[in-house]
Formats: structure tokens, sequence, C-alpha cells
């Protein structure tokens, strides 16, 4: 394991990241610091302890080799104006930390291309960022946990196609007030709850289903 402690430059700044395969890079610090990007990343990150990881390009995870992010309470993964293609080979946990992005339209948004994407939330968390779904994505949240999801979804812009599916599994809850500009797509609500709020019409055109023991709860403008 590589752990990186203190400041990295005379800006207390990491300014290239890059782990092999299978190695875990450990960002631990005692003062809220900033990470700035890595690109073309490899292997397995921990963001926590009020430390950022900031991208600077788009596709900054190698989507195509098993990697895995977790983003810890205090930690927080920025994807500021890049898109990031991320695929079941990328795990991601939330565990109390944040992803966010401050881009527009399909940049600034982790980009969900192919099927079979798991998001495990396993503490309080928080997803400003907004998504792209052209395959699909299923929020996992642990049992009296609660995911807050305020980024919206967006279409990709290139696809009329686009029939991306967002799926809600594990008992605990998700909560969606950014708004839905997929023109097509399917919401499943597996298990759990899923709280819909908000004047941004958060479930769009998307076809919903709620299974046997799940539950939508709606307010806000739909």
């Amino acid at each position: 394991d590589i752990s990186v402690t203190g400041t990295a430059d005379a800006k207390g700044n990491i300014v290239s990241l890059k782990a092999a395969v299978g190695t875990t890079v450990e960002l631990v610090h005692t003062e809220a610091t900033t990470a700035n990007a890595w690109k073309a990343y490899q292997g397995c990150l921990v963001i926590g302890n009020g430390s950022t990881v900031t991208a600077s390009a788009d596709d900054g995870w190698a989507c195509d080799t098993d990697n895995t992010l977790t983003v810890q309470t205090g930690g927080k993964l920025d994807m500021g104006n890049y898109r990031w293609t991320i695929s079941p080979h990328n795990k991601i946990t939330l565990a109390g930390g944040e992803i966010a992005a401050w881009g527009s339209e399909t940049y600034g948004a982790p980009d969900f291309f192919d099927s079979g994407n798991v998001v495990a939330v396993t503490e309080d968390s928080t997803i400003s960022a907004r998504l792209r779904v052209r395959g699909s994505v299923a929020f996992d949240v642990t049992e009296g946990k609660e995911l807050s999801f305020s980024g919206g979804i967006v279409s990709s812009g290139m696809y009329d196609d686009d029939k991306g599916t967002v799926s809600k599994t594990g008992a605990g809850t998700m909560v969606m007030s950014g708004a839905n500009a997929m023109p097509h797509g399917t919401i499943n609500i597996q298990a759990g709850t899923l709280k819909v709020t908000g004047n941004s019409n958060p479930l769009g055109a998307a076809t919903v289903n709620v299974t046997g023991g799940a539950t939508l709860e709606l307010g806000g403008t739909l």
C-alpha cells in the first residue's frame, strides 16, 4: 500500500497520481488539502479525512481495468468540467463522501456507458454531479443510510435512442432532486425507498417501475 501524508509540493497539491493495479492509494491528512487529478488512473483509491481529488482531464479513470474508488466521510471527488467513462470494471463505494462536478450538459458527469454498474452506499453520502446513463447503474444503499442525489441525469446529446436504466437497490433511502433530461430511460425501485423532491422534475420522461416491498415517495414538481 502507498500512503500519502502531508503535502506533496509547495502548494500542498498532488499534481499527478498513478497507481499500479491492485495498489491502494490512501490520502491521509490532518487538514483538508487537495489532490489535483490523476490521469489514466488504475488501481484502488481511497479519499477521506477532508481530502479532495480533482479531475484534470476527461476519462481520468481507466475504464477497461478493474479499479476501485472509495470516498469516505469528509472526502470528495470533484470531476469539475470533465466527463469520466465508467464501466462495471470500476467499483465505486460512497462511505460518507461526495462526488461533485460543476460542468454543464455531458461534461462534469460520470458516464455510465455499459450495463451492470453498481455504486455501493454504506454511509450517508452525496452525489451533486450530473449523471449520464447510456447503460445501467444501480445505487445499492445500505439499510438506515441515505444517498442525496441532486445533480440530475443528462442526455448524452449524441444518441437519440438513449435508454439508460437507473435502479435503486438496498434497503436504504435515495433522495433525487435534480432534473432528469434523458429522452427515454427507466427508473427501477427494487428495494428500500426512493424519495423524489424539489421542482426540477427528477423523474423526467422515464418509465418508473416499483417492485413489491419497495417505496416511491413523491414530492415537489413532477
